[in-house]
């Protein structure tokens, strides 16, 4: 888990998180903080992903990462706010648009 957080390997902590046998759920202080964890994990792969696009389709971002594009525009939204992305979001043509 540790080493994919630290690759920002998105799709290896949701392979992790989706085994409910898995040694760490009976971990009841991992528990948690899980939510907390994966929102996180989901915002440094995001900020990643959008460095090399001047625009990117939130629906692109999306499947990358298996979330829902609502989704994707709240974690972009708090990015945003926090003037950690240089950018917008299009509501019509459904686009991030970096600066």
């Amino acid at each position: 888990m540790r080493s994919a957080f630290e690759n920002n390997d998105i799709k290896s902590i949701q392979s992790i998180l989706k085994d409910k046998n898995n040694e760490i759920f009976r971990d009841q202080e991992f528990s948690q903080y899980l939510d907390d964890l994966l929102r996180n994990i989901r915002l440094k792969v995001l900020q990643k992903k959008v460095e090399p696009y001047r625009q990117v389709s939130l629906e692109f971002l999306a499947k990358e990462i298996n979330i829902e594009v609502r989704d994707v525009r709240q974690l972009l939204s708090e990015l945003i706010l926090e003037e950690r992305i240089d950018g917008s979001i299009n509501q019509l043509s459904g686009f991030l648009e970096l600066n």
